[in-house]
């Protein structure tokens, strides 16, 4: 059996060198076209933080130049503002308020179902606390 193995194993290693020597590795071929055009910073560009520069060109629109890890990037200066094209987040409010002693019980939806917690009144989130406010305007309009 021992012999066996032994063949059979020669056999197997002597194909795979085999197969191994006869292909070479092959590269892949870049795309035949135009080379892409590498970006670089304009004379006259000013520094404003570390690896970021303003560029305003002859149009009159402004640039902004960032070194990153990839390379040089352009990006428009009036589209940069993240905060105007981030939207706002939804607040989901507080829907039930109980007080027992110094003790809020709150309820709000959510996503996988109520949540539910207690807090102390001393302890009270301003979301928490305008929503006890809010319940005791109601009660006092009752």
């Amino acid at each position: 059996m021992k012999r066996m193995t032994t063949i059979v194993l020669a056999i197997s290693m002597a194909a795979f060198s085999a197969q191994s020597s006869d292909s070479k590795p092959r590269r892949a071929k870049a795309p035949a076209g135009k080379p892409a055009k590498t970006l670089s910073l304009p004379p006259g560009a000013k520094l404003v933080e570390p690896n970021t520069w303003t560029f305003t060109d002859a149009q009159g629109k402004n640039w902004i130049y960032r070194k990153t890890p990839f390379g040089l990037s352009r990006l428009d200066a009036d589209a940069d503002d993240f905060a105007a094209r981030k939207k706002p987040e939804k607040q989901v409010e507080i829907t039930s308020v109980a007080i027992s002693g110094d003790v809020a019980k709150f309820e709000r939806p959510g996503p996988f179902g109520t949540y539910r917690w207690e807090k102390k009144l001393s302890d009270l989130s301003p979301e928490e606390q305008s929503a006890v406010e809010k319940l005791k305007t109601e009660k006092a309009a009752k």
